[in-house]
């Protein structure tokens, strides 16, 4: 197999737009700035397209300084990609609230999260673009959230940003085709967000993988991704459907639900460029 790097995306704030890039660094946790700012609610559990569809069209951008919240009809707002600081427990004494302090814990599905509150500029730019109360919160270098024990390997970091659960997606191409072949009107890739897309490789090869190297780069393929209703979201329009929910469970019903793409954890950093060649074991 002649397998190369076709698709290289980072999504800076989970659940909203994603960044195509022609080069990226991987690090422990995933795609440098993949997933490192999350929206949530007051009480600090994590808001995505699976509530709040809208998400879709927030549009972050990166300069390597500042990170930029885009979306139609609002006014650009630019904030400081200032260093994170150390997290600490938030404040819960009856003189001063959580809302005062520069630290919040987030919940994000299972596991609690210390981060870091990003700006009440941004905090009221979104909940006024989404219609709901929400704020923003970063991830501090600091703050180490750890996968799934069940999936942790020897080799590996082990630690995953405000993604589902693992550090980096991976999808071929040919998946893609397949099932599109399967339905009455194509979708794009965007719908299942990876961060990896794989050319030169039979439909579903990453099923079988292992391993992967990229250059320097190593991952660790640990666990199938089990599908959900973002798939089934038209990332401009907002319009949902079935698809590609019932195709997939016709021909890819996994315990758990249907899936589609592979999870990875990281073995060894290192910089990733679009054509690279990519050694597959399986």
């Amino acid at each position: 197999m002649d397998a190369k790097l076709a698709g290289l995306s980072y999504y800076p704030i989970k659940s909203a737009a994603g960044i195509h890039v022609n080069e990226a660094v991987l690090e422990p946790r995933g795609l440098r700035y993949d997933r490192r700012w999350l929206v949530v609610d007051d009480a600090g559990m994590f808001i995505t397209q699976r509530t709040v569809p809208k998400l879709a069209l927030l549009k972050p951008v990166l300069d390597g300084h500042h990170l930029t919240l885009q979306a139609h009809h609002k006014t650009p707002l630019t904030l400081p990609l200032t260093p994170p600081t150390p997290p600490t427990p938030p404040l819960t004494s009856p003189q001063t609230s959580p809302e005062h302090s520069e630290h919040m814990t987030v919940t994000i599905w299972n596991d609690t999260v210390p981060a870091r509150l990003v700006s009440a500029e941004a905090d009221a730019w979104l909940s006024e673009f989404l219609e709901t109360p929400v704020r923003l919160v970063a991830m501090p270098e600091e703050s180490l959230r750890p996968i799934d024990p069940d999936y942790a390997q020897t080799d590996a970091h082990n630690i995953v940003s405000f993604a589902d659960g693992f550090a980096v997606l991976v999808i071929s191409e040919a998946s893609l085709t397949d099932l599109n072949s399967r339905l009455a009107e194509d979708l794009p890739m965007n719908r299942f967000r990876p961060n990896l897309v794989v050319r030169g490789v039979p439909a579903y090869a990453e099923d079988r993988w292992t391993t992967m190297h990229i250059g320097e780069a190593i991952l660790r393929v640990v666990k199938p991704c089990v599908r959900c209703v973002v798939t089934t979201t038209n990332q401009t329009t907002l319009e949902r459907g079935r698809e590609p929910l019932k195709t997939l469970a016709s021909y890819r019903r996994a315990l758990g639900g249907v899936i589609f793409g592979q999870n990875a954890v990281v073995v060894k950093p290192g910089k990733l460029e679009l054509g690279m060649p990519i050694t597959l074991s399986g």
